[in-house]
């Protein structure tokens, strides 16, 4: 009985260790923490661990909104940010993220951007902290999906967020061109500059000057009530990327009564490798109609119509490009001539 006794009282005290830990992925069988008052099951810190193994999770304490505290090992040594399915993707310009994960940079380090969806509004944000020189944070608020072609622009900010519009991309001119339409040689008269063209009929412009050597200017003259035209040729540079393309008719009203309206057109074609040079397509004219600045006055004073943008169909870079000018006399209210002296050509590039 004594032997007995002496077992009993060992394997009591060997169960009642202060040292014994359990291994409750070993010793238990589906644990039920629910009742517990108090429960912290994973890992906390103010800094992620240098490295982790797969499956482990870490409470990131120092992290300044929910979504971008709790993270997991999804692979040998890698922290990834969890708390929802995915990251933030942007589709058509539309930012779309699971609830309200954090996703691109981590935003807690100066100049670095967020990109975040407020799930009970479902609006898409962006916001980015200022550098340590500035001692401000903003907040961006995207617009819905954008037209083709647009670029995202902030007015300015109200209540801390800044409302997010789309406009057209900026536009720099990169080639401003001046072709004049005749010039002087000598006793020969008034001959077409390069790259202008009349037809061989009685509807084309008829070539003159005027004014006193050695100033003198040429033009194409364009009688009035009917219907007469010329053609320039030129070619669109290599670094053309679709951008605005406009151009300026330069042109005066100087004979007598020069009043009223005067409706001017432009077609444009364009002829890239490949296609027929000879005889472009071109489709329905633009128009402007421009009113006679100088009425009753004989001296030729310089007025512009602007084709602002010309309509461009089929062009690309080094594409040869061909306008159709004209005026529609017919079509007017200015009873006399009008001289063409020359065309401006500016073409533009989108900044990106």
């Amino acid at each position: 009985m004594k032997a007995r006794f002496i077992m009993s009282v060992i394997v009591t005290a060997w169960l009642c260790g202060g040292q014994t830990r359990l291994d409750l992925g070993r010793q238990s069988k589906s644990p039920d923490f629910s009742a517990m008052t108090h429960t912290r099951p994973v890992q906390m810190g103010a800094d992620l661990p240098p490295a982790c193994s797969v499956g482990e999770l870490f409470f990131k304490s120092s992290s300044s909104t929910g979504g971008d505290s709790l993270h997991g090992c999804l692979s040998s040594g890698q922290w990834s940010k969890i708390g929802g399915v995915g990251e933030c993707t942007v589709t058509a310009g539309a930012l779309t993220c699971p609830g309200d994960l954090w996703a691109g940079t981590s935003g807690e380090s100066a100049g670095e951007v967020q990109l975040f969806e407020k799930a009970t509004s479902g609006v898409d944000f962006v916001s980015w902290l200022a550098p340590d020189s500035i001692a401000l944070s903003y907040r961006l608020r995207l617009p819905d999906s954008p037209p083709s072609n647009q670029m995202l622009v902030f007015g300015a900010s109200n209540g801390g967020i800044a409302q997010g519009f789309w406009a057209a991309r900026p536009v720099k001119l990169m080639d401003s061109q001046y072709s004049p339409v005749a010039q002087r040689q000598g006793s020969a008269g008034w001959v077409l500059a390069s790259g202008w063209s009349i037809p061989d009929d009685a509807n084309g412009a008829a070539v003159g000057g005027g004014g006193t050597s050695p100033f003198q200017t040429g033009y194409l003259a364009f009688a009035p009530a009917m219907k007469r035209y010329t053609v320039f040729q030129t070619q669109l540079p290599n670094h053309w990327d679709g951008a605005t393309v406009t151009v300026k008719l330069i042109w005066a009203a100087n004979n007598g009564d020069a009043s009223g309206t005067v409706k001017w057109q432009i077609a444009s074609a364009c002829v890239g490798n490949g296609a027929a040079m000879e005889n472009p397509v071109f489709p329905v004219p633009q128009d402007v109609v421009t009113t006679v600045l100088y009425p009753g006055d004989t001296t030729s004073k310089r007025m512009t119509a602007a084709f602002d943008p010309l309509t461009l169909a089929g062009c690309s870079a080094n594409s040869v490009l061909y306008l159709l000018v004209d005026r529609d006399g017919a079509a007017d209210t200015n009873s006399t001539p009008v001289n063409l002296y020359g065309l401006q050509l500016d073409i533009g590039k989108e900044l990106q």
